[in-house]
């Protein structure tokens, strides 16, 4: 994408910074909106999860099924 967004290729180290800091932090907090909602999905039947709601997992907090 660098030819039609030079900015990417200019700012390659900050984005990818940016990128590992974030994904850090994702990772090391223990309790996020995610998993909240993740127990919340599964409190109302343990042993799945709609279509809707996967989705949003997935879309919303990053979760999917290697999280």
């Amino acid at each position: 994408m660098g030819p039609v967004y030079p900015e990417l290729v200019e700012f390659a180290g900050l984005i990818e910074e940016t990128l590992r800091i974030e994904e850090e932090a994702f990772r090391s907090e223990p309790s996020t909106p995610g998993t909240e909602r993740l127990s919340a999905c599964f409190s109302t039947n343990p042993t799945r999860i709609d279509g809707a709601d996967a989705f949003r997992l997935y879309d919303t907090f990053g979760l999917s099924q290697s999280s």
